[in-house]
């Protein structure tokens, strides 16, 4: 998704899950991820989120909270600024107390079923944007995208991800890397008129002829 569609999905769902659309698009946290975040998991003085455990659903049911993906799933990620603005209003006013309240959880308080949450809330956002296809996941798709458009090192996508290896990183996102080539090409093209700008040409010393 481009930054303007996810500004059109965050204004298209319910007000109360508005950040969750910005905060999954930004942060690239998966589902489970961000609903098992603490207020104890956000320092947004230093504007980043802690992964140290996700939300165990299966069948319906929670189990409970466990262990990332891998280990590589426990990680801290950065935070844009705007993002953290938002999640400062997000804990005064749609969070559980204490340190150890969740971050996101739905309106009565708890943390919501995929499956209620996609059925209604989702299933209207998506309907209202017109893209019926949309899956929450993809917005975790769309943080990688929006990281790479950037600039970003296919290491830091990998570690900001959380992916057990690089290699997770270049099998999925791989194809996207290629878009920033002629990127590339324009700035060494740049850097190499600005070096003749920037000094003389040398002229070649003479030749000592006897």
């Amino acid at each position: 998704m481009e930054p303007a569609e996810i500004r059109e999905l965050a204004a298209a769902i319910h007000p109360w899950f508005r950040t969750w659309v910005w905060f999954a698009s930004y942060s690239g946290l998966r589902w489970s991820e961000m609903l098992g975040t603490r207020r104890r998991d956000l320092d947004l003085l230093r504007r980043t989120v802690s992964v140290r455990q996700q939300i165990v659903e299966v069948n319906g049911r929670f189990l409970g909270f466990g262990e990332p993906k891998s280990a590589a799933g426990k990680r801290t990620v950065d935070l844009p600024s705007f993002l953290c603005a938002m999640l400062e209003e997000q804990l005064a006013e749609r969070a559980q107390p204490g340190v150890d309240g969740l971050v996101f959880v739905n309106t009565r308080g708890n943390s919501p079923h995929v499956s209620s949450f996609s059925s209604q809330t989702w299933r209207k956002a998506r309907a209202a944007v017109g893209r019926p296809d949309l899956r929450w996941h993809h917005l975790r798709h769309t943080a990688v995208a929006l990281a790479i458009a950037q600039g970003a090192h296919p290491k830091t996508i990998q570690e900001r991800m959380g992916h057990a290896s690089i290699t997770v990183t270049l099998d999925r996102y791989g194809h996207l890397f290629p878009a920033l080539a002629r990127e590339v090409a324009d700035d060494l093209d740049r850097v190499y008129r600005e070096s003749l700008a920037a000094l003389p040409l040398a002229r070649p010393a003479a030749l000592n002829v006897r």
